[in-house]
């Protein structure tokens, strides 16, 4: 019995749950982060292939 309690509390407590609530500061500041780097990263690359269009066009 003692051997089969060791067992149930390592199985069974391995992960306490926390969620998130409210607004936090850090959280919007990492979501502007990341939507202005989507936007860059996408013009960005337009920019790349238009510029990738003209020169194979001009061979």
């Amino acid at each position: 019995m003692n051997d089969n309690m060791r067992r149930e509390n390592k199985t069974t407590k391995l992960f306490e749950i926390q969620a998130i609530t409210g607004c936090h500061v850090s959280l919007d500041i990492a979501s502007v982060c990341f939507s202005a780097f989507s936007v860059l990263a996408l013009f960005g690359f337009f920019a790349n292939e238009k510029r990738n269009a003209k020169t194979t066009e001009a061979k």
